[in-house]
């Protein structure tokens, strides 16, 4: 017993004579802890809100992440070993002379429970209720509680070591580690315990991830790892000599351990292999790490405490040069510049005001290009790029906006498969959004090999076709495209129509020598006639049809027809009974001739 005793003091005097100077990564920050205390234990229920143990009964809190830390009264004045909360409103923490206390309101006050006991304490709970302490002295005892603290039941291990740490992964099994190398293990919550020596040398730290996998820490950089519930363990001793005091993992693979020194290693293989975090040249002593995620803490000698949100990794660098180019209406390419060397992968996010960002994908590393697809027409869209791996993400890029292609417009009239259109057609589409200009092709062939209308300066919706462009009896075919600042739509669909007014027949195929119009038939009529007229060559005609004032009643043709004798039957259903006046008249040729209607 005197040996061990020789060893915890020698500890612990290194430990209160150590530099105050810290040498820090920079995935690792100093935090301002406000005390100046020996720091023993630190513990948070969520990346904001923890607390820490310190000498002298200090204990601090913070609701920040560990930007700003405030002081607890916790009216004890003995050292703090341990502290442990499961909500924002109840924990406990233990320490020597058999101190343990409760708060059922974040710490703000503290109540004291008498454990009948003097051993230095070390607690551990598994859920609001059920929970451990144990004590390092003559006898050792571990005192369990399943009420909260309100009654504790005490249990002797029949061993005499001092009690290092505890930890317990269901109401069951639990472990404690002692200064000479022995990890003491329960399966019955603490009744009954076995002892076996895991490293030959003194163990400071448990913890398990699961029911199977856990890890035990101490002197010399031995690390002791089982995967069987602690029935077996295989032993890996890092390349110093130095005290690990603390050790956590936040899946089998990633860890991390930390000790005398201000040592702080990190394993991403479940133990294998470790790799240094911190300067170990540092003599500040790091006595607790916690980790939540990848946001971790790390408190230790004189009020020091550390803090990483990136799992104590180097976070990769922006990419920078992030350039956005559309390609069709639905689609943007982008394409950026890597900067960094250490990213696992790309995440691009999107947003439509640049305000509220969402992630839409991920890239591998060393991929610097993303097609970014399924996008609305017409739109601007916002994009940024970040550097990432499993423990953080850089700085975004700058943003870049573009707006994407126009939509294909939606034709109107006249409507697909139209016959007896006008040969002066007013071809209608509707507006597309983000368009400023739009392209009408109009042929004979449906696809386009040649137009006869290209225009691609229109500003309106509706393109009027002039007299002269269009021949009578033809189908046309004609589609339309949108333009904005980012280029053109795809085309719309094709639409056809056949030029020739309803009711306009050419019952010969004889070519006329002259022009001539004939009386209607029949006259008087009611309501409709049938008017005929002659054509020697291809001409433009108008037939219009006004009343004795001159007023005009009816446009019936107007449009190019070629030459041959044509027949057109008017229908004056609409008009009232008596005379009216028909007028042909085409480029070389006018008459006018009376017509009678009777109801």
């Amino acid at each position: 017993m005197k040996n061990k005793l020789i060893i915890v003091l020698t500890y612990c005097i290194i430990l209160i004579s150590a530099k105050t100077s810290f040498a820090i990564d920079t995935a690792w920050v100093q935090q301002s802890s406000g005390i100046s205390q020996y720091t023993t234990s630190v513990h948070f229920i969520n990346q904001s809100t923890g607390w820490a143990t310190a000498d002298q009964g200090k204990m601090i809190k913070t609701t920040n992440g560990g930007t700003n830390w405030f002081q607890l009264t916790t009216g004890v004045f003995q050292a703090l070993y341990s502290v442990k909360f499961f909500d924002e409103m109840t924990g406990w923490a233990s320490g020597g002379g058999g101190t343990l206390i409760k708060t059922t309101n974040g710490g703000a006050s503290w109540t004291e429970i008498n454990t009948g006991v003097s051993n230095s304490l070390k607690l551990f709970f598994i859920n609001s209720q059920t929970g451990w302490i144990s004590g390092s002295g003559s006898p050792t005892v571990v005192m369990a509680t399943t009420n909260g603290g309100t009654n504790w039941t005490q249990y002797y291990t029949g061993i005499n070591e001092y009690f290092t740490d505890m930890f317990f992964t269901n109401q069951n099994s639990g472990y404690i580690t002692t200064t000479d190398g022995n990890l003491l293990r329960t399966t019955n919550a603490g009744v009954n315990w076995t002892s076996q020596n895991i490293t030959g040398s003194g163990l400071f730290s448990v913890y398990f991830n699961d029911s199977l996998t856990g890890w035990v820490v101490g002197v010399y950089g031995r690390v002791g790892r089982t995967t069987n519930g602690g029935l077996s363990w295989s032993v890996n001793s890092l390349p110093i000599s130095g005290i690990f005091l603390s050790v956590k993992f936040i899946n089998n693979s990633t860890g991390w351990l930390c000790g005398g020194g201000g040592r702080l290693y990190v394993t991403t293989n479940g133990g294998a292999n470790w790799t240094s975090q911190l300067n170990p040249s540092s003599t500040q002593d790091l006595n607790s790490i916690f980790f939540y995620g990848t946001n971790g803490w790390a408190c230790g000698t004189n009020g020091t405490m550390i803090h990483t949100t990136s799992g104590g990794f180097p976070l990769p660098s922006a990419p920078v040069n992030l350039n956005a180019l559309a390609v069709s209406s639905n689609q943007v390419n982008l394409s950026w510049q890597d900067s960094s060397n250490n990213e696992q992968y790309f995440k691009i996010e999107r947003s439509t005001n640049g305000n509220n960002w969402v992630l839409i994908d991920s890239v591998n590393a060393n991929v610097t290009n993303y097609q970014s697809t399924g996008l609305s027409g017409g739109t601007t869209y916002f994009f940024r790029v970040y550097a990432s791996s499993w423990f953080g993400s850089s700085q975004p890029t700058s943003s870049v906006s573009i707006l994407t292609f126009p939509v294909a417009p939606a034709l109107f009239s006249p409507v697909n498969n139209s016959s007896g259109v006008s040969l002066t057609p007013q071809l209608v589409w509707l507006s597309v959004p983000s368009a400023t200009v739009y392209r009408l092709q109009v042929s004979t062939d449906s696809l386009f090999t040649s137009s006869i209308i290209n225009d691609s300066n229109i500003v309106q919706t509706q393109y009027n076709i002039s007299s002269g462009i269009l021949n009578n009896n033809i189908r046309y075919y004609w589609r339309v495209m949108a333009k904005n600042s980012s280029g053109w739509s795809a085309v719309s669909q094709v639409w056809n129509f056949r030029t020739g007014l309803v009711g306009v027949e050419q019952p010969e195929n004889e070519i006329p020598l002259t022009y001539k119009v004939y009386d209607n038939y029949p006259n008087p009529f009611n309501p409709s006639t049938k008017i005929k007229f002659d054509l020697p060559k291809q001409t433009a005609v108008k037939i219009i049809v006004y009343d004795l004032t001159g007023r005009l009643v009816k446009e019936i043709v107007n449009g190019n027809y070629p030459a041959g004798k044509f027949e057109i039957e008017f229908n004056a259903a609409n008009l009232s009974s008596g005379v009216y006046l028909y007028k042909i008249q085409s480029n070389e040729f006018t008459e006018i001739k009376k017509m009678i209607l009777v109801k």
